[in-house]
């Protein structure tokens, strides 16, 4: 882009042949001015969002320094004209004071080009560690670890990787990650912030590159850095909520090893987790003041305690909700175009020609806008990371995923994968009167095969608010108190799970169910006591119709995270707030 923007200006071409230079010598030249004032700036004070201030006249000023590289003070006066006027490049922004200064547009081009001059340099590995750590590659000495240096430090590894592989042999790169990811002293904060920034310069690196068998160690670091931050993210004890959700974040663009989150074939699709849930008497609802208080709060009515009987067989629930990866093995598999996925949604005129209309909520002009895709959108940076879950899905391309994975995975008939009712979400995210002293695990390709020995034990809070007890814990779930922004990977809060093992049952994202709630937003059609026959699980119900949501999200309160909180939608909305769950359900459970 800086290229462009420089040789497409014939009054600064002209200047730089008059001097012998070309637009890449001029570039070079404001990354090695960008990289000088980011380093003064960084000494004189430890703001990190500001932008440097470049002085226009003395020793070090930009005019004298431009007059010796271009030859020509007057040359270097009208040099700056063209690179602020025309080029954009640099700006003043106050022409009219004493001693004029110069900034470059943004701290992000300013971080650009000091990486692009970090990166020319011959000691870059051993340069880069001392700037980001404060150490050398051999030092064992404890640093101070900032943050200052990190972008800078990730875009000279991006510029290596990917524009001067003739330059610079980037098979080294490893080496940086693989020391900054060992480096030991200063805080356990220090320590893991370590962790995540290793990541993100493999990333940079592209996995193509760190898993050549040429590179230097890249392969065993990926993999030792990818431990590390599952640790990182397992860690509810000694670990910030806030850290946990960084390095699943940072996992996720590095790349997630658990095929059971991010398969990368639909073979690996098949280990994607379920917890089983006998059949026990539960409650559904909340206590009469929680209902009157979160009625008043949220203007939404919602249900009294009520005891349910058992199903008649128990199910299992996914351990986790679909991630991005897991539902691209659909897309991969031209499931949007594919009509046998698509019953209920071509029912409602709503998918035609592997094309499938909903209506988002545009939050910039405040208003409701119809979007017609063949493919999940772009909810926005970080909520396309595949160990994420999948945002911005309707309710019909849910069903459409359910009717695909069902198609593959189902065991011969012994247990059907959809959505869950709102009684099957409620039940396993607080549990019955019973549950076991031990959670069971599955996987699809496994057949989710119960134990023949479970023993039970009574639930000591059947009537708990949240998957882990009455109180709401920020640390338990992403929820707005969280203030993370965004969409958290999966394990991130295990600490939160319910009692048979379920995780991000409250918070993270609101779930679809396939009940139905009724066709006024307000106040639902279909009340409690729970009965599956009176008309709330038809599936072929008209698209004006809402369906349930369950769990809150990231960007809702953690009251409304509760095991009892109900919401609606119609089946056509789509919201980077929402995605779903699967469970698997036996055929003959009557539900």
């Amino acid at each position: 882009m800086v290229n462009v923007r420089l040789r497409d200006q014939a009054p600064l071409r002209r200047l730089l042949e008059e001097a012998r230079k070309t637009h890449k010598d001029l570039i070079a030249f404001l990354a090695g001015v960008a990289y000088a004032v980011h380093a003064r700036d960084r000494a004189e004070r430890t703001g990190r969002e500001e932008l440097a201030d470049i002085p226009k006249h003395g020793p070090e000023g930009l005019l004298e320094t431009l007059a010796s590289w271009s030859g020509s003070r007057d040359r270097a006066a009208d040099l700056i004209e063209a690179i602020e006027q025309r080029a954009g490049l640099l700006v003043c922004p106050d022409p009219g004071a004493a001693v004029p200064v110069f900034q470059f547009p943004h701290r992000s081009f300013q971080e650009y080009l000091a990486g692009f001059h970090l990166a020319d340099q011959d000691d870059f590995e051993e340069r880069a560690l001392k700037l980001i750590t404060g150490r050398t590659l051999g030092s064992t000495e404890a640093g101070e670890d900032s943050g200052y240096w990190d972008e800078t430090v990730k875009w000279a590894v991006g510029w290596i990787a990917h524009v001067a592989e003739g330059k610079r042999r980037w098979k080294e790169i490893p080496i940086i990650a693989e020391r900054l990811s060992q480096a030991a002293g200063g805080s356990p904060i220090l320590i893991r912030h370590r962790q995540i920034l290793a990541a993100e310069i493999l990333t940079e690196m592209g996995e193509d590159k760190v898993s050549d068998p040429r590179t230097n160690g890249g392969p065993e670091c990926l993999s030792r850095v990818q431990q590390r931050l599952l640790q990182q993210m397992g860690d509810w004890e000694a670990v910030s909520p806030r850290e946990r959700c960084e390095a699943g974040r940072a996992l996720g663009g590095l790349g997630d090893p658990r095929s059971a989150v991010v398969p990368r074939t639909l073979q690996e699709l098949g280990e994607m987790e379920f917890c089983w849930v006998p059949p026990s008497p539960f409650w559904m609802g909340m206590a009469e003041s929680d209902a009157h208080e979160l009625e008043e709060r949220f203007r939404t009515a919602q249900e009294r305690f009520i005891r349910q009987d058992a199903f008649p067989c128990g199910y299992w629930i996914a351990r986790h909700p679909v991630s991005v990866a897991q539902f691209g093995r659909f897309v991969a598999d031209k499931g949007y175009q594919t009509r046998a996925w698509w019953v209920e949604a071509e029912r409602a005129g709503v998918w035609k020609d592997g094309r499938i209309t909903g209506w988002t909520w545009n939050e910039e002009i405040g208003q409701v806008r119809e979007e017609i895709r063949s493919r999940p959108g772009d909810s926005g940076l970080h909520f396309g990371t595949p160990n994420h879950p999948v945002v911005g899905i309707t309710w019909y391309e849910a069903m459409a995923y359910c009717r695909w994975i069902d198609h593959h995975f189902s065991s011969k008939g012994t247990f059907r994968l959809r959505l869950p009712s709102e009684a099957e979400w409620e039940l396993a995210a607080r549990g019955g009167e019973r549950i076991p002293n031990s959670n069971q695990i599955g996987v699809l390709s496994g057949g989710l095969k119960v134990g023949q020995t479970q023993r039970f034990v009574k639930n000591p809070q059947p009537k708990r608010s949240f998957p882990w007890g009455d109180q709401p814990k920020t640390d338990h779930a992403n929820t707005h108190e969280l203030e993370f922004q965004g969409t958290s990977a999966a394990g991130c809060f295990g600490c939160g799970r319910s009692p048979y093992g379920v995780e991000d049952l409250s918070g993270n994202v609101w779930e679809w169910t396939r009940s139905l709630w009724g066709r006024a937003v307000r106040k639902p059609e279909f009340g409690y006591p729970y009965r599956a026959e009176d008309g709330r699980e038809d599936e072929l119900a008209s698209k004006e119709v809402a369906r349930v949501l369950r769990g809150g999200s990231w960007g809702f309160p953690a009251d409304g995270a509760r095991c009892a909180y109900r919401a609606g939608r119609e089946p056509v909305y789509r919201s980077r707030y929402v995605g779903f769950r699967l469970v698997a359900s036996p055929f003959d459970s009557g539900r």
